[in-house]
């Protein structure tokens, strides 16, 4: 086992800044018996946080609505769907799950375009609420809920959003993600189960998929692309600064019963970060300078109006209580994480029809 774990660790670069405290890439030194379950184990973040903790020195308990093999040193625990709904108790009363310490639960539905505020509610929200109930059960200590920034907003014109920002969900998905923080913050208090609450701006890192994959591929196709304008500043996370703050608030006593808003260490202006693809992923394309506001008249007479208003929005989020409150810094910088993000892209996409 101790031989599987030193040749994880091969698979986490060195961050790009680090502390005296971090210690061959990682800044834990924690039990190695401490078992964290992850729900949504087999997915995007899910997996990669799974050996994110064992090579930080956790056992990861990875639950997941498939078969999918994780990894030949990970049992993977499978939840069934009964009528629609998570059967957690196939999960939580069977005699071979091993004693929890800690959850992060990161299963639930994603924004879908013909999904209704009712379906998303209840995959998110009221699934997770029934997941409280045998965390009751089984006497869990700590409960982590990975969230979105977009709770408080779809967009900054001032100051950034931090977590004191009253919670103004724009749409189905970020309204669905607020009642599940309410969910969580009601039970916990009343049961006695810590909780941390980590609201997240875009994800992106190795299988991102979703817009920042669309947006990979445009850029990647060589075309010219009229975003040499475009001065919108957008607050970003790589799946590994994620993951390294969810291995920070696993045990931290500060971070009991908080709610903390995430980023990389830097902003972006949008023109900027598209030319940084572009040289990541070896793009011939050239990038024009449009007027945005011609952009947008544009996009009225086209499918993609929304998508332009979205791209000439800022929507920055400020993420000083955390370092404040844990200490805790992003160990990789934004510039890493797109390296490695295109790296995977040319490794995997690009074989791929485009």
């Amino acid at each position: 086992m101790a031989r599987a774990v030193r040749k994880l660790k091969l698979r986490f670069p060195k961050p790009k800044r680090a502390s005296n405290s971090i210690k061959d890439g990682f800044r834990y030194n924690m039990p190695k018996s401490q078992n964290v379950a992850v729900t949504g184990a087999s997915g995007f973040i899910g997996t990669y946080l799974c050996d994110y903790l064992m090579s930080a020195g956790f056992n990861p308990v990875a639950i997941s609505g498939n078969k999918r093999i994780l990894s030949k040193i990970m049992k993977v625990f499978v939840v069934k769907t009964v009528k629609g709904e998570k059967d957690w108790g196939s999960i939580f009363e069977s005699n071979d799950l091993p004693k929890i310490d800690c959850l992060v639960h990161l299963m639930g539905r994603s924004q879908e375009p013909d999904i209704s505020r009712e379906e998303l509610v209840k995959a998110n929200a009221l699934e997770t609420k029934n997941l409280l109930e045998y965390m009751k059960k089984i006497k869990l200590r700590r409960f982590i809920y990975v969230s979105t920034v977009r709770v408080s907003g779809e967009e900054t014109s001032k100051k950034p959003i931090n977590e004191r920002v009253i919670r103004n969900p724009k749409d189905n998905y970020a309204y669905s993600k607020y009642r599940t923080e309410i969910e969580i913050e009601k039970f916990c208090k009343e049961n006695d189960i810590e909780f941390v609450i980590l609201r997240a701006p875009i994800i992106y890192g190795p299988k991102v998929f979703g817009n920042f994959l669309e947006l990979m591929k445009v850029v990647y196709r060589g075309y010219p692309l009229p975003f040499g304008m475009i001065g919108s500043k957008r607050s970003v996370l790589y799946l590994g600064n994620l993951a390294d703050a969810i291995t920070k608030v696993v045990d931290s006593p500060e971070a009991k019963n908080q709610v903390f808003v995430l980023k990389d260490s830097e902003d972006l202006k949008f023109s900027k970060f598209v030319r940084l693809l572009k040289k990541e992923l070896d793009s011939p394309n050239i990038i024009f300078p449009v007027p945005v506001f011609i952009l947008k008249l544009l996009g009225k007479v086209s499918k993609y109006s929304k998508k332009i208003e979205k791209l000439s929005a800022s929507l920055q989020v400020d993420d000083s209580k955390i370092k404040k409150t844990i200490g805790w810094e992003p160990p990789f910088s934004v510039f890493y994480g797109i390296s490695d993000t295109a790296n995977w892209f040319k490794k995997y996409i690009v074989k791929q029809k485009l």
